[in-house]
């Protein structure tokens, strides 16, 4: 754009002007961001092919049934030695309470 005159003085548009004003340099290089382990493409496409088993029985009937099962239990005992909760009776007239 070139500047107007107006009133016998050159004016400068307010987008010449911005472009005409000093940018000031970074003193340090930009920081690289590296993408985390966890979202690298293999850790992705493992994760989405490993087939998991959503109820016991099919963790059972799995090839890894063992390792379900050893794992379960040591879940139990983690849980009862952090006292996390306690195994108890089902009062009478009362239902389970379904967990996923």
């Amino acid at each position: 754009m070139s500047p107007e005159k107006e009133n016998g003085s050159t004016q400068v548009s307010d987008e010449e002007e911005c472009l005409q004003e000093p940018v000031a340099v970074r003193r340090y290089p930009e920081r690289k961001h590296n993408m985390p382990q966890f979202l690298s493409e293999n850790y992705v496409s493992t994760l989405t092919s490993i087939e998991t088993s959503a109820c016991y029985s099919g963790a059972m009937r799995s090839p890894g049934s063992k390792l379900w099962e050893r794992a379960m239990i040591e879940e139990l005992h983690s849980h009862e030695e952090n006292g996390t909760w306690k195994l108890t009776e089902l009062p009478k007239n009362q239902r389970i309470l379904d967990n996923k």
